[in-house]
């Protein structure tokens, strides 16, 4: 642990005075995933931690989880995203806990189109659940593909349309999950952005889940920003509540030397 937060802190401490053109684009902390690619040769890290309380007594932590970009080109990148999960379960006599990590998911990210008049920029984006690469407690039975279409519109100069549709499976049933999220976002200067969203999911024969979040990011510099969001069901098979803060980064993995 010791000296993955070394590496990290080097990183970071690169990213903050390395030059940029444009702000860091991030996929937290709302649900909706963003159409903006990661600039080619940029390898970019997105660090989580969060609780989720699923009732009055059950609830999962999730510390961290983190996901990883590297830009390929303009129009294609590669992902990888892992959760290191704590589900706390009441019980009688005995509550339990169980702590590990998720299937890591492995997928990429690529262009479709630019936004133009009222058609969206879009991005395709596709991942692949891997159940041997999960601890024992969280093993799926199979392979979990995710396919998802994120699309953006901008309203005015400082506020955009953000939204996604798609399907995923669990690893367990064949049956998927429908997926769709809807986030408005805003630029609220040159340090400071913040979201409203509403996202659910639907599964054949299960009840909706549906929530509504809210939050806001600081951008330490182009290159790094930290956040925080919360959120409530407002369906009764979703979350009650549900809470978290992060920090991103990237860093240039190819510049040249004069």
């Amino acid at each position: 642990m010791a000296k993955f937060l070394f590496f990290l802190f080097s990183f970071l401490t690169i990213s903050l005075i390395l030059p940029a053109q444009e702000k860091i684009a991030t996929d937290r902390p709302d649900q909706t995933e963003s159409s903006v690619l990661v600039p080619p040769h940029y390898f970019q890290a997105e660090f989580g931690f969060g609780k989720e309380n699923l009732d009055k007594e059950n609830y999962n932590l999730v510390h961290p989880t983190a996901l990883f970009k590297y830009g390929l080109s303009k129009r294609f990148e590669l992902r990888l995203e892992t959760n290191y999960v704590s589900a706390y379960e009441h019980l009688i006599p005995q509550s339990k806990t169980i702590t590990g990590f998720e299937p890591i998911r492995i997928g990429f990210r690529t262009a479709l189109w630019e936004e133009r008049k009222i058609v969206p920029k879009t991005s395709l984006l596709i991942h692949f659940g891997i159940p041997v690469l999960a601890t024992k407690n969280f093993k799926a039975n199979h392979i979990a593909p995710s396919f998802l279409l994120a699309m953006q519109n901008s309203l005015t100069e400082h506020i955009a349309l953000s939204y996604n549709v798609g399907a995923e499976w669990d690893g367990f049933s064949s049956t998927p999950y429908w997926l769709y999220s809807v986030s408005s976002g805003y630029d609220l200067g040159k340090k400071w952005d913040a979201f409203f969203e509403i996202f659910g999911t639907a599964q054949r024969n299960e009840l909706a889940q549906n929530s509504l979040d809210t939050g806001f990011g600081f951008y330490i510099s182009n290159n790094a920003k930290v956040d925080a969001s919360a959120g409530i069901g407002i369906t009764d098979a979703a979350a009650d509540y549900f809470f978290g803060i992060g920090f991103s980064f990237r860093i240039h993995c190819n510049k040249k030397v004069n």
